[in-house]
């Protein structure tokens, strides 16, 4: 009963979000660009499923609201947001959004799509910090020298065997019990081998085996088969060449953090920065609205 009654919050929540994000929309192209986030493109022509009063209903917009894959959940959707927008009209109409209560609400939504557009824009600067780095292959053999430790990988033999059907092949699982094994001169060896250079044939079911003897059935266009954890190696560490990307993409992200922390470190010296420590050391302002935030910070994800 809980859980229906969260999941109903969290479908009125988010329809109160769409309906006001939409009228957002409509208002922040009559505002300037100082006021906060930047209005969005009009959507395309192509993408329009609906208008209500001439107002576009897009693709994208059903997206937000819901999984629009199947086309009878589509039309669902397509009826809730007419029907939302309807609803909004004739709450404008009667003058229901200029009431205190809605006003707080909206401005709350307002404040909320900011702090979004604002994460959106983050992440975006620190991805083009990090594409944009200069790192030598040098840089990046010198790194693996220091991190070498990052890169050992347990080696693994397995067993793989063949059969007709999926239900052959569990009766055959079934007929070996806990301490039998796959017959060698009826199973192919596979490996030695990292999990990570494993062959597509066994992967990703491999991943379930943990101790010798542990088996799974692997299905693959009407093939079946059962791989069985044969023996586990010790660690070996992989060569460069093998661990070439995640070598690059962590020292990217390590030289990037440290030039997106300083690029921001210029930026807070030269921004007009002004803090109230009277409003901020105030617990009153802050716990008068605890119970909402933590319940939208719920509902909405926390924005970090």
């Amino acid at each position: 009963m809980r859980t229906r009654r969260i999941f109903a919050r969290r479908c009125v929540t988010r329809l109160l979000v769409l309906s006001l994000l939409t009228t957002l929309g409509c208002e922040r192209n009559t505002r300037s660009p100082s006021e906060g986030t930047s209005s969005a493109p009009a959507p395309s022509a192509a993408h329009v499923v609906a208008r209500v009063e001439d107002e576009p209903i897009s693709v994208e917009d059903l997206r937000m609201a819901g999984i629009p894959g199947i086309p009878a959940r589509r039309e669902q959707l397509l009826q809730a947001a007419i029907t939302r927008r309807l609803a909004a009209e004739e709450a404008r109409h009667r003058g229901l959004d200029r009431t205190s209560d809605v006003q707080a609400r909206i401005e709350g939504v307002r404040r909320e799509a900011r702090a979004s557009e604002e994460a959106v824009l983050r992440d975006a600067l620190f991805q083009s910090v990090r594409d944009g780095l200069h790192i030598s292959e040098a840089d990046l053999r010198d790194y693996y020298e220091k991190t070498k430790s990052l890169y050992f990988e347990r080696q693994v033999k397995l067993r793989q065997e063949g059969f007709p059907s999926k239900a052959e092949a569990e009766a055959a699982m079934g007929k070996l019990g806990a301490e039998g094994r796959l017959d060698p001169a009826k199973s192919e060896a596979i490996g030695p081998a990292s999990m990570q250079d494993l062959p597509k044939t066994v992967i990703p079911e491999a991943y379930q085996l943990r101790k010798p003897g542990d088996r799974v059935v692997v299905a693959r266009e009407e093939r079946f088969s059962i791989v069985e954890l044969d023996e586990v190696l010790p660690a070996v560490q992989r060569p460069f060449e093998a661990v070439r990307d995640r070598v690059e993409k962590s020292l990217r992200t390590l030289r990037a953090s440290e030039t997106y922390r300083a690029l921001l470190e210029k930026r807070r010296a030269e921004a007009k920065i002004e803090i109230n420590q009277k409003v901020l050391a105030d617990d009153s302002l802050w716990k008068e609205n605890d119970g909402a935030l933590s319940q939208r910070m719920m509902l909405r994800g926390r924005i970090r």
